[in-house]
Order: structure tokens, then C-alpha cells, then sequence
């Protein structure tokens, strides 16, 4: 079996920009590229700001966005670029934003066949593991 890259290698290198995204969808419902990006950009407003309320927003055939409470836990200082002064710390309980994917897409982004194009893997002799 052959040993995976590392995580931040085996992502798409290539990302779909906002203009793009405004242009595809100003073309597929007919309506100028400044009304849909207007609009766009009202409803991410809008989502940004039920998240900052602490409300869960669900995202129809993609999933669901929602603030999650992260507990206090323990953490060790490792003293800056010196390191001497080791010291353990509690960070304090804090909000942030989780994602749960839909099942749907999950299961369609599974059957997906990874391909000898897609070079998620090492080049060198196989591991066994």
C-alpha cells in the first residue's frame, strides 16, 4: 500500500473564485451580474450574521453551519521563540464554527474514483503496512 501525501497535498489546488460562481449563476437564471452578486452577498451577510447569533444554518443538498461552544482545556505555553518558560495554561471556553456535511453529498463525493491524475500519492517505493 502506498503512503498518502501529507493533508495540504492531497487538496484540489485549484479553487472556483466568487466572480466565477456570480458569472455561472448570472448566466444560468438570465439575471446581470451585479443583481446576482448583490444578491449573493446579502444572503452571506445574512448567514454571517444568524451564525453570529448562535443559530444553526442549514444549507439545503450541502449541510449545516452552526457556532459550537469549544470547552476550556488545558494548554501549554511553550514560551516563544526563547522556550524557556514552559508553563500550562487554561484557555478559556470559546465559540466557533463547525460544518457537518450533508449525508447525500458526502456519500456522492465518496463514490467519486480516485484516479493516478489526482497524484494523492507519494512517488518512491510502497510501504506495507
Amino acid at each position: 500500500m502506498k503512503k498518502l501525501k501529507p493533508t495540504h497535498l492531497r487538496k484540489p489546488k485549484y479553487s472556483v473564485p466568487h466572480a466565477e460562481i456570480v458569472k455561472e449563476v448570472a448566466r444560468k437564471t438570465g439575471y446581470t451580474r451585479r443583481d446576482v452578486d448583490e444578491v449573493i452577498g446579502v444572503w452571506l451577510e445574512e448567514l454571517r450574521n444568524e451564525l453570529l447569533n448562535r443559530k444553526m444554518v442549514k444549507l439545503i443538498n450541502i449541510g449545516t453551519l452552526f457556532p459550537m461552544v469549544q470547552p476550556p482545556r488545558r494548554v501549554t505555553n511553550m514560551g516563544g521563540n526563547d522556550g524557556d518558560d514552559y508553563e500550562d495554561m487554561i484557555m478559556q471556553a470559546r465559540w466557533q464554527i463547525k460544518f457537518a456535511v450533508d449525508l447525500e453529498l458526502k456519500q456522492k463525493t465518496q463514490d467519486i474514483m480516485v484516479t493516478k491524475l489526482d497524484d494523492l500519492f507519494k512517488t518512491g517505493p510502497v510501504k506495507l503496512v
